[in-house]
């Protein structure tokens, strides 16, 4: 082995998959910082990350979210590359990304590249940690980014339920801490000084650990890392380790109580637990969590379901990036008559927990559970390189032999039933703490306090006195010990050569005719026992109306529902199976270990066969969708941008609040004869794609047609999309926000440009998606601070391609469209003046892009899929389009733009959906307004009540009852009543905007052509194309 200065090799080697033929060096550095370096010739993405033993609860007492703003403006700019974008820049230009995560002890850095572009990258990522220049011109708009970070989660529950855990632990312990940061914390002349004085106290190259992987030698990512990191200062610091419990006596044995936003109803167990750091080969926690969220028969889950309480449960441990302590936790959904019956709910989680004290910890579920790890790690295939750096050095900070880092907590070892014995012991009534979230008070209970950071609404009740109201003693027999489980694969037979270098093929079609088309690939590339049947049966009785459309989605719901009981060990052997929709299509999809595909297959069909939803289990599935239909309005707003997009655009498409005025009319009888309806599909489609000989799958696919036949008939219910007009159009469509209290607008702004057949065209927009890439996410959302949601991307939409900047903001809707416009406009001039050497960067970039090879065999299935569900059965689409880019020039490039973009081309195709918030914004002349009606104390009030971005009804409602305090006459309101008139209008438009508005969609529709259906493309037209080509 070769001798490196400036590093230490670890001599021994480290043990990875007998799948996985990559290698693998780890070394430590002089300065003590750890590399975990992986060789993988066949990789055409390099990938690294780095993470530091710092996070969220190291931050000062004083300054809550200052690690999370260390992680923000650590990336602007260091010594040797000062520019605040240069890397970002260098990432884009080379076909990469980037990110950073802050959490409860650990702050991780990672970004992918082209392998060739790997030096530079790790030349310019190093540095933010060997001089980082914590730029001060930068401070103010990182500080507003991290508070538009925090507003964009403000409103969702489960942020806020996290949230109020923490801030109502123990004050004694730092797991306490605010985690995000916003302006009210981090907004003060001295953060930056805090920041340099807070940064060599927690950083230091001792702490961090990084892990990269890329196509060069190891030899050469040696010699890469020690040069770049050498210069990482080793301040000597110690991990840290926080000690205690995150409950103490005084939070424990409590039930809070708290108002969600969208109509949920939640449970939430958590026990303190001693850290788990060093049980990295029993892990107890591991076999505890798999009985508590088992939902096989016998189980807790079964029984709960059963009585009609609860639809959903899980375990988990809470925090596995900090040391010196752990949270156990159970969380369960509720029905609507689980939240009233939720004391008994909370008696029978805790009879369960006895139930598993009273029994010895079972051998035999141990081994199986190690048996499906040992089988996973085995034909563990490769991810993503930037995920899977990501997950290298999350296990670099683990404990465990350094040789098993990549096999640690990820495999069981020893059975050690004492450790489960003495970890089951703290779950107990008497060591848990119990946290309900739900829209509407539970009886008896009055929210009488408020969270600080999120204004949550909660009150806190003692547990004995909820218990107290149990009115159901558990059976003795309720539960059982685990069954074997019948669906671990031993069958491990590989059924086709795997040719060396793999020359992977398309799938083929091996059966076609009046009912059915079949198409099959044996795995010719990843030498794996796994495999996918993908099954699509044509049916126009999906979605033609709003209640058909309710009532599929209530029969896949209701069967889900049904088969999760009897298929739940399949889940836990390393299967999965869906039922889904979409368009005119239904869905059925298993994937896992080839052996037992079939047979789960086939028993799923047999199973809906037969399938007779119960009045039970309707009423609860009704529920669940009409809460999930009203909750769609509190979605982020701009979610509901894109879905508007979709409505507008869609032949067929219904809106939630569509599929809510037909929910009430819809019968058990009506969603029972609806299933076979479903199942008399006019021609099914089918792909097995993996470990299956052509034999396997032609059985299999006569099988299928034997139970569910269809008709053959080529009824189709097409969902094209309208085609806005080709002479050019600037439509806007607004809509008011649908949560009143949500301080964030929305826009999504799109431009239709081709058919998706448009070869010329489609490259032309996807170069343009790849040169616009880094510049939207830097001038809309880093220079221009627009907010924290803001991202540009290429889009097709059944065969219509176009290009969408999609922007989430504090700021007002019409002030987003504006900047957008403008973007556009200044990016004329930057088009103009790239140079021929920047615009060669961006094609082979997304060249790059295109041709990234498979790096599993789901994803190369999954793809595969996707071309034939597009419906032009394409599999060259990448490679033809990488050809047609390669030729492309400048001037094609920027008069492609100026056509298509700018608003003053007559041949622009642009509509845009604005989410109005209706919440006051920063710059309403409010309080200028009132400044000469009211007195001084009075303003200051209101103007206190102004700052937390209320509504504007509320606004209203607190000013007239101010006036009235104040004895202010009608006539000297004037002034503010003709400003509320204002502020609720709508904005003004744009010159040359047309309004779509509601009363007259389907008559703007009307207007409209509709894009073609999409048929398989013969290779006697694409050779005529590529010829004119």
């Amino acid at each position: 082995m070769a001798q490196f200065e400036g590093c230490t090799i670890f001599p021994c080697e480290i043990k990875k998959s007998p799948n996985d033929g990559r290698k693998y060096r780890l070394i430590t550095l002089n300065n003590g910082l750890e590399a975990l370096l992986c060789e993988d010739k066949e990789t055409d993405k390099a990938a690294a990350a780095l993470t530091v033993a710092v996070g969220h609860l190291n931050d000062p007492d004083e300054i809550p979210g200052l690690a999370h703003f260390c992680e923000h403006l650590l990336f602007m700019g260091t010594k040797r590359f000062p520019s605040e974008n240069e890397y970002k820049r260098f990432l884009k230009q080379h076909s990469g990304s980037s990110n950073a995560s802050t959490d409860f002890g650990k702050t991780t850095y990672e970004f992918d590249v082209s392998p060739s572009a790997l030096e530079g990258a790790i030349e310019r990522f190093s540095q933010f940690f060997v001089a980082p220049l914590f730029d001060e011109s930068c401070v103010d708009r990182e500080v507003k980014a991290v508070h538009s970070e925090f507003l964009a989660k403000y409103q969702m529950d489960d942020r806020r339920n996290y949230v109020l855990g923490k801030s109502t632990a123990s004050p004694n312990h730092p797991y306490r801490k605010f985690a995000t940061g916003n302006l009210s914390t981090l907004q003060r002349p001295d953060i930056r000084s805090k920041l340099l004085e807070w940064y060599p106290k927690h950083y230091s190259a001792n702490l961090m650990r990084l892990a990269i992987v890329s196509t060069q030698s190891l030899d050469q990512l040696t010699n890469l890392v020690v040069r770049e990191f050498k210069d990482v200062e080793n301040r000597g610091l110690e991990r840290s380790v926080f000690g205690g419990s995150a409950l103490e006596k005084e939070q424990l044995k409590k039930v809070i109580y708290n108002r969600s936003i969208k109509d949920i109803r939640q449970v939430s167990f958590q026990f303190p637990i001693p850290d788990q750091y060093e049980n990295y080969e029993t892990n107890p926690r591991v076999y505890l969590a798999h009985f508590i969220g088992y939902e096989g028969p016998g189980s807790l889950f079964d029984f709960l379901k059963r009585k009609g309480w609860v639809d959903y449960i899980y375990a988990q441990t809470g925090n596995v990036s900090a040391r010196g302590f752990d949270l156990f936790s159970i969380g369960v959904t509720l029905t609507a008559e689980g939240l009233r019956r939720h004391a008994d709910v909370i008696q029978t989680i805790f009879s369960y927990l006895d139930f598993l004290r009273s029994h010895p910890p079972s051998e035999s579920s141990f081994v199986e559970l190690k048996q499906m790890a040992d089988t996973t790690f085995r034909f563990k295939e490769k991810s993503q390189p930037y995920n899977y750096v990501q997950f290298l050095v999350s296990r670099m900070l683990a404990a465990g032999p350094k040789e098993a880092v990549i096999r640690n907590g990820t495999c069981l070892g020893q059975w050690f039933p004492e450790q489960v014995v003495e970890l089951a012991d703290f779950l107990k009534r008497d060591n848990c703490r119990i946290i309900i979230s739900s829209k509407q008070e539970p009886d008896g209970v009055k929210y009488d306090r408020m969270e600080e950071r999120y204004q949550i609404e909660y009150a806190t009740v003692e547990m004995d006195h909820v218990l107290a109201k149990a009115s159901e003693t558990v059976p003795s027999d309720a539960f059982e010990m685990l069954p074997p489980n019948p669906f671990i694969p031993k069958d491990f037979e590989i059924k086709g050569p795997i040719p060396t270098p793999p020359s992977p093929k398309p799938p083929s079609v091996v059966m076609d005719n009046k009912s059915l088309k079949l198409w099959h690939k044996l795995d010719d590339q990843w030498g794996v026992p796994k495999g996918v049947i993908h099954v699509r049966i044509r049916n126009p009785n999906t979605d033609r109306t709003p209640k058909e459309a309710v009532k599929t989605s209530m029969v896949f719901s209701l069967f889900s529902d049904h088969v999760q009981r009897k298929f739940y060990d399949a889940i836990l052997a390393g299967h999965s199976y869906s039922l889904s929709t979409d368009q005119d299509n239904i869905h059925i999809k298993v994937k896992g270990y080839n052996e037992k595909l079939a047979a789960l297959l086939t028993q799923l069909v047999e199973e809906i066969k037969v399938f007779q939803p119960t009045p039970e289990r309707f009423g609860i599935v009704m529920d669940w969708h009409e809460r999930s239909y009203k909750n769609f309005a509190l979605r982020r707003p701009d979610t509901l941008a894109s879905t508007f997009m979709n409505y507008l655009l869609a032949e067929v498409s219904w809106l939630p609040s569509e599929a809510l005025n037909q929910l009430q009319d819809v019968t058990l009888e009506e969603v029972h004869s609806h299933i076979s309806e479903l199942l008399k599909g006019s021609r099914t489609e089918m792909m097995l794609h993996g470990n299956f000989s052509t034999h396997e799958a032609k059985l299999l696919a006569e099988q299928f047609i034997g139970a569910v036949p269809g008709d053959g008939s080529d009824n189709r219910n097409p969902h094209r999309t309208y085609l806005l007009p080709e002479q050019g159009c600037n439509f806007v469509y607004q809509l008011p926000g649908l949560d009143a209290a949500n301080v964030n607008s929305a826009i999504d702004f799109r431009v239709q440009v081709c058919l998706s057949t448009s070869f010329l065209e489609r490259a032309k927009l996807q170069l343009i998606g790849q040169i616009l890439s880094e510049p939207v996410f830097d001038q809309l959302r880093t220079k221009e601070q627009l907010g924290y949601i803001v991202h540009g991307s290429t889009n097709l939409h059944v065969g219509v391609m176009g290009y969408s900047i999609t922007i989430q903001s504090e700021k007002s809707a019409g002030y987003l469209e504006e900047r957008i416009e403008a973007f556009y406009d200044m990016m004329v001039e930057r088009l103009e003046q790239m140079s021929e050497e920047e615009m060669e960067k961006n094609k082979q970039s997304l060249i790059e892009d295109l041709l990234e090879k498979d790096k599993n065999m789901y994803e190369e299935i999954s793809n595969h899929w996707r071309r034939i569900t597009e419906g032009y059965c394409d599999f060259e689409k990448y490679e033809r389009d990488a050809k047609l880019i390669k030729k492309l020039t400048k001037f094609d490039i920027l008069s492609f733009f100026k056509k298509h973009f700018l608003r003053s081309s007559t041949s622009r195709r642009k509509l845009s959906v604005q989410i109005l918030s209706q919440t006051v914004h920063d710059d309403d002349p409010i309080m200028s307004t009132l400044q000469s009606q009211l007195p001084h104390s009075a303003l200051e009030e209101i103007e206190k009540f102004v700052k937390t971005r209320p509504p504007i009804i509320k606004v209203e409602e607190k000013v007239i009852q101010v006036f009235d305090e104040h004895g202010i006459p009608v006539e000297g309101r004037q002034g503010f009543t003709n400003l509320m008139k204002k502020l609720k209008e709508p904005p003004s438009l744009l010159e040359g905007v047309k309004l779509v508005r509601d009363a007259e969609i389907k008559e703007w529709q009307s207007t409209l052509k509709k894009g073609p259906i999409p048929e398989p493309l013969l290779k006697e037209h694409l050779e005529v194309l590529e010829a004119k080509l």
